[in-house]
């Protein structure tokens, strides 16, 4: 029985390790933009083989000292990202935002049919 139970633990560890790890698909990429109500996004597919539709992008801004959200906005883009290829995103809040100790930046990615395929965060004093 021990051998047993020895050699399906060795087994079920070599295929663990023996699977490829996945990536979260598109790649984001977040950086402050020229204002504190824009943020600049990287979007890149990653995968070699289908192309990538994405078709909504979100962006919740929050204060960091007091986890309030800020600012809520959605961005219809309809592009395709081929394999290996990237698009650049410059996302703004439509109001301005209040002063605060800092901000959180969400951004949420959706590609066809509502699905979520990432999200990323930005963290600014």
């Amino acid at each position: 029985m021990k051998f047993i139970a020895r050699s399906l633990t060795m087994f079920l560890l070599l295929v663990g390790l023996a699977t490829q790890v996945l990536a979260q698909n598109p790649a984001v990429r977040m950086s402050p933009g020229a204002t504190k109500e824009c943020v600049k996004a990287t979007l890149k597919n990653l995968k070699p083989g289908p192309v990538l539709v994405v078709t909504v992008v979100e962006l919740a801004v929050f204060d960091q000292k007091t986890c309030k959200q800020l600012c809520a906005f959605r961005r219809v883009i309809n592009q395709k990202i081929e394999p290996c290829q990237s698009i650049a995103l410059a996302i703004c809040c439509p109001q301005g935002l209040p002063p605060a100790s800092g901000y959180i930046y969400w951004l949420r990615v959706r590609g066809t049919g509502t699905s979520l395929l990432t999200e990323d965060w930005l963290f600014t004093p």
